[in-house]
């Protein structure tokens, strides 16, 4: 009878220590992924539409890898959709419904590029900002261009969630925070 009762009170106790260990891979995740990130100032970027502008930008945009994310036609689409991991989605990036490109002038176009932040403050999880950061801005330029210039895609997209999975990657720090890792001092 007393192991019975030992047994049961070392299960309540790794029990509870799970559910403080979840509780805290919770806590921990919901203040990464809500945290606000505040870009640099830079100057204004100097966008033009012309025809070698929007070129250098379709080229960039291939280069890049933004429809490797994004879909094709910039519209965006859901990358991952598991329970246990999450759901991640790429933004739609045109001014059809649905479209983020409404909420972004090319400032917050340039540092959701760069920094990985976006038009509200958010810290984009899953953008490469760090691979973009030290863009030119003429470059930064082109890409808004070509961005500004695609067709409106009505395209309605699912949040973004994260499962379990998901969370306790993000904590160990295996899924990174591009803006977290971006030296914003530069200009």
């Amino acid at each position: 009878m007393r192991i019975v009762r030992l047994i049961g009170r070392a299960g309540a106790i790794v029990v509870g220590l799970m559910a403080v260990a979840i509780g805290g891979v919770y806590a921990q995740t919901q203040w990464i992924l809500t945290r606000k990130g505040t870009p640099p100032e830079r100057n204004v970027l100097h966008v033009t539409r012309d025809p070698a502008q929007l070129a250098k930008g379709a080229k960039l945009t291939v280069t890049a890898g933004c429809q490797d994310c994004h879909a094709d036609d910039l519209a965006g689409k859901v990358m991952v959709d598991d329970p246990a991991f999450g759901r991640l989605v790429a933004s739609n990036l045109t001014s059809g419904t649905g479209g983020t490109l409404v909420h972004y002038d090319d400032r917050a176009l340039d540092a959701a590029i760069r920094d990985g932040v976006s038009w509200d403050g958010r810290k984009l999880l899953i953008m490469p900002s760090l691979d973009y950061a030290s863009l030119a801005d003429d470059d930064v330029a082109a890409i808004i261009a070509n961005l500004r210039s695609r067709p409106p895609v009505a395209r309605a997209l699912p949040n973004v969630s994260m499962g379990p999975v998901g969370r306790a990657l993000i904590a160990a720090g295996k899924i990174p925070v591009a803006y977290d890792m971006i030296d914003h001092r530069r200009t």
